[in-house]
């Protein structure tokens, strides 16, 4: 009996060596000198801070322990076809946690029905439908396709469409140009024309597509914000541009 109950004592005295410890433990980490004293968001343009750190479950750090805090599957929560990647960094010392995403750019609208339109990013991707048209991006005709899903890239007979869509988008962002342009039209490869206004410019293919922006920009500068109804072909460099004007 006497023996029996050193082992108990002794028991109790072990488990309390090896179990206080982790109860320390548990209770600094419970405690709120671990809970987040900053939240860095970087990369949000288009997407609302507010609804990003929410989503996170970031909104109240005050209540977030950095070391519980799961990044893994907060991210997996994160829903949001405008969200091209997202990395979240803990930095413990300083009880920081940094968000850093990249959006996808949203390159213009595609109708699909009488007022109705996806909006794409270069690459095809459908990131919303809508009625109205928020940002002064250019209308893209030329794309065929049957259906669309959000979130999916658009499916067209002709994969050059997008290659061209990528090209013609990234050379109007590179030279401003982006909300001055209402429609472009990839119907023909060969031939894609870009309407500022009432004007109807044939840019041809997209080789020398910097230069022929170029061109673009000066001929528009010297006519000085005059609102031209016609045509300019700056499809060809090795001659000079063609400017028809309609009456």
């Amino acid at each position: 009996m006497r023996m029996r109950r050193r082992r108990r004592r002794s028991f109790i005295i072990i488990a309390c060596y090896v179990l206080a410890p982790v109860f320390i433990v548990v209770l600094m980490l419970l405690s709120p000198i671990f809970s987040v004293a900053e939240v860095t968001l970087v990369g949000n343009e288009r997407i609302a801070r507010e609804y990003i750190l929410r989503e996170l479950g970031l909104h109240r750090p005050s209540a977030v322990n950095i070391f519980l805090y799961n990044s893994r599957a907060a991210i997996s929560r994160l829903d949001n076809h405008y969200i091209e990647s997202l990395e979240i960094d803990k930095y413990f010392l300083a009880r920081r946690i940094t968000v850093s995403l990249v959006e996808r750019r949203l390159a213009g609208f595609v109708e699909f029905s009488p007022g109705q339109y996806l909006f794409i990013d270069e690459n095809g991707l459908v990131l919303e439908t809508s009625t109205v048209l928020a940002d002064r991006l250019p209308i893209v005709v030329g794309l065929d396709f049957s259906g669309f899903t959000v979130g999916a890239r658009l499916g067209v007979s002709d994969e050059r469409v997008f290659e061209n869509l990528v090209a013609v988008s990234r050379l109007l962002s590179r030279h401003g140009l982006e909300s001055d342009v209402v429609r472009l039209d990839l119907n023909d490869s060969s031939n894609i024309r870009l309407f500022i206004g009432d004007l109807d410019v044939s840019l041809g293919d997209t080789a020398d597509g910097d230069l022929k922006i170029a061109i673009l920009i000066e001929i528009l500068e010297h006519l000085d914000g005059e609102n031209v109804r016609g045509s300019l072909d700056i499809s060809d460099i090795t001659r000079n541009p063609i400017l028809r004007h309609l009456t």
